[in-house]
């Protein structure tokens, strides 16, 4: 058995394909693929060498069409084995990132297989690797740079296909009055815009569930640099922060691209607009801030981070990814009640060392074995964040749900009814975990001593006159950030005097500001109420690019919020800055839906979208889009036949309107069994003469038999017309073929002559 096997896989010789034009527009194919994934891995070394040897390759194998080439294909199978057993290697590196080993391995073995490709089969085999090279590609892709390749390839391999299928049915794939450039452009073009149409609908009414595009967590290669920082806050774009302490306001310098809230002091006496240059895309898994840094001291001037040092931070070791910030005696007690908030963060600017994330991070994966916490849980690198890299961070967020705020409120009723000065802490009765909460309450409410009393009155003015003034403190903090949003948002203020309270000033007399001036006047109007709270700067979440399914953060989107202290929930973060999100962290997933993302960028990005209110009727652009594309394909067909002189006088939508009742008709056909009109029929009528003729003369048709089953029961001086009749019922019954006038004067004839031999054969039968 074994040996007749093997004699017929030597019998089963593949034939050589003969075709150059084919052979390029498949090497244009791979060339696509090749170039997109060298593009979106940043070109590497080896570029070069895997474009020129694909090259080579496709020449080599044509010349080599029709040899055995057995030490090439021994070759080639080794350096194929080396080529994957690097990849492992690479893969050990970085076991969280294999995107990118796995790209140069495709790279390698697509270069390796163009020295054999001999036959019509392994060029397909070389089409269908370019669109697995543009699939890696599109994986690594984080914007639309990607389409343009998309088009190209589409272009090249319709016209590979094209001269496939004509090697496949033997035909001379030269003849240039078949294929000619025109022609062959002119057919890649409608294919192209039928894929696109088509591939369009799919794509956006495939759904992305949460988590979708989050496995694995993708990090950079591990970098080793040496520790730069040692945990210390290191902005590039700005002095030192101990140097700005202090510092009179016309010294201030202003960097646009480079936001003086990421330093170790914030001086809120900076003016000026940043610039709109990209620094970070993100994706995640829901709406979310990036945290940056947290400030717990206020002098009047600016911010700072208390203890800022290496002695004042933890350094967090991990030698193997992902490392773990274990969460705190908060969020450990309500776990349950908390959401994961993934998120990959792409790296497009260099920014300072500081770990952007939503608030917490409870798993890293990032480019190093070593981070640095400080004691306001902000994470630092060891070095400043470098263009191109990539991390990933896993939070925990619990959001304020009516049940926890339900909780909260009853929580401060018991505590007003107990009569207990403590800041909540009798509802906290372990130890350690009082005596935690209490430091924690003392340091996060000190205020300057020579802080203007006249906040302290405003902000109990602010909470009696809404009856709030024994409120809980989650109450307190809404109702002064309603106040405060009654402020005008202005980044063209001047800047305030060096003498004065900046939170006063900006109270009191501009009555303007920006997003640290609010978040600064709400942080310090909580401590006057012995609320714990501090300051935070970050990043807003950015705009949300539907089809690429990336946030894209720029540097204007640097900003400033707040941070109050709830014991037994933790941090809970509030915006006071008009026009922001009232909720930092929003527990609202995306819709798994993305035509429904996709209308609202639409909405967000074109004027005249959002006067329409696109949450209603989203499922209309299906057959919106359908329609759309059967009118192009139809005005189409119109030039087409209008250039062969077959519309006549009719305009183009009579015609259209004539081929789509012409389309119906057929389709009507397919299911009832035959179509209406009189031609068609006449054919039918006539079978159904035929089998009623038959069944007289004891030829009985069964109702399980098919007609061609009933055409093996009738005699033999019948068949022939009968078979005549029958073949033409079948065309009319099972296919969308309209009968041709001469099909149906050879039915009506064969009947005719069935007809006549019946009459004769009873005469003769019977001696008349």
């Amino acid at each position: 058995m074994l040996k007749k096997f093997i004699e017929k896989l030597r019998k089963r010789k593949k034939v050589a394909e003969d075709s150059i034009p084919f052979r390029v527009f498949v090497l244009l194919t791979v060339l696509t693929g090749i170039t997109a994934v060298a593009s979106h891995i940043e070109w590497p070394s080896y570029t070069a060498i895997v474009i020129a040897g694909t090259i080579l390759g496709f020449y080599i194998s044509y010349l080599k069409r029709n040899d055995k080439n057995y030490a090439l294909k021994v070759l080639l199978s080794v350096l194929m084995i080396y080529s994957f057993f690097d990849f492992l290697k690479n893969l050990r590196g970085n076991p969280y990132e294999p995107r990118l080993p796995l790209a140069t391995l495709l790279l390698w073995l697509q270069t390796l297989h163009s020295f054999d490709l001999p036959s019509r089969r392994d060029l397909i085999y070389s089409v269908a690797v370019g669109l697995v090279l543009l699939g890696v590609a599109a994986a690594l892709t984080i914007d639309m740079s990607i389409i343009p390749y998309f088009i190209l390839y589409m272009i090249f391999a319709s016209i590979a296909l094209m001269y496939n299928n004509l090697s496949r049915k033997n035909q001379e794939v030269k003849d240039k009055k078949q294929l000619t450039l025109p022609f062959l452009f002119k057919k890649a073009a409608f294919s192209l815009i039928s894929i696109i149409l088509v591939s369009s609908v799919v794509f956006l009414f495939l759904p992305r569930y949460e988590g979708f595009g989050f496995q694995p967590l993708p990090r950079s290669w591990e970098i080793r640099l040496p520790d730069l920082t040692r945990g210390k806050v290191m902005n590039p774009g700005q002095i030192n922060g101990e140097e700005l302490k202090g510092a009179p306001s016309k010294k201030l310098v202003w960097n646009d691209n480079s936001y003086f809230g990421f330093n170790s002091y914030l001086h809120l006496n900076f003016r000026g607009d940043l610039s709109n240059r990209e620094v970070m895309k993100v994706k995640s898994a829901q709406w979310a801030y990036l945290r940056g840094l947290a400030f717990d001291t206020y002098d009047g001037t600016g911010w700072s981070i208390s203890g800022e040092g290496e002695d004042n931070v933890e350094e967090i070791n991990r030698p193997l990814p992902p490392i773990r910030i274990e969460p705190d005696y908060d969020i450990a007690m309500n776990l349950n009640k908390t959401v994961q908030i993934t998120q990959v963060v792409h790296v497009r600017e260099e920014l300072p060392n500081i770990i952007f994330a939503a608030y917490r991070s409870h798993l890293l994966y990032f480019p190093s074995s070593n981070i640095y916490k400080d004691k306001n849980d902000s994470l630092r690198s060891p070095y400043p964040l470098e263009n191109g890299m990539i991390y990933s961070t896993v939070s925990l967020y619990m959001p304020m749900s009516p049940a926890v705020v339900r909780q909260i409120e009853n929580n401060h009723r018991k505590y007003l009814e107990s009569g207990n000065k403590e800041f909540y802490t009798y509802v906290l009765p372990i130890p350690h975990v009082k005596d935690r909460v209490r430091k924690t309450v003392d340091f996060y409410t000190k205020l300057p001593p020579n802080m203007p009393p006249r906040v302290r009155e405003l902000t109990d003015s602010i909470l009696a006159e809404r009856g709030h003034k024994d409120a809980s403190p989650l109450t307190k903090a809404m109702d002064i950030s309603l106040y405060l949003q009654q402020y005008p948002y202005d980044l063209d203020i001047p800047q305030f005097p060096d003498h004065k309270d900046q939170v006063d000033y900006f109270l009191f007399e501009m009555k303007r500001g920006y997003c640290e001036h609010f978040a600064s006047a709400m942080t310090v109007m909580l401590r006057t109420q012995g609320i714990p709270a501090r300051l935070v700067t970050g990043y807003l979440p950015g705009s949300y690019n539907a089809l690429t399914g990336f946030y894209s953060v720029k540097m204007n989107d640097a900003h400033a919020w707040v941070e109050m202290y709830i014991p037994g929930y933790g941090w809970y973060a509030l915006d006071p800055t008009p026009g922001s999100s009232e909720q930092v962290y929003s527990s609202d997933k995306q819709s798994p839906w993305l035509f429904v993302s996709f209308l609202n960028y639409i909405k967000d990005k074109i004027p005249i979208a959002s006067l329409m209110d696109v949450n209603i009727g989203y499922l209309a652009i299906v057959p919106l889009v359908l329609i759309v594309y059967l009118l192009i394909i139809l005005a189409i067909a119109y030039f087409k036949a209008k250039k062969a002189g077959k519309t006549g006088n009719k305009s183009m939508f009579s015609w259209m309107y004539d081929q789509m009742k012409e389309s119906g008709r057929k389709f009507r056909s397919r299911f009832t069994g035959y179509s209406s009109p009189e031609k068609e029929s006449i054919v039918v009528i006539i079978y159904k003469k035929l089998v009623a003729e038959l069944d007289k003369l004891g030829v009985k048709k069964k109702p399980s038999f098919t007609p061609r089953e009933f055409l093996g029961i009738i005699p033999e001086q019948y068949s022939t017309d009968a078979g005549i009749i029958i073949s033409h019922y079948e065309t009319a019954h099972y296919s969308f073929r309209e009968p041709e006038e001469s099909d149906i004067k050879t039915v009506e004839t064969a009947w005719e002559r069935l007809k006549d031999g019946i009459k004769k054969n009873h005469e003769k039968k019977h001696g008349s």
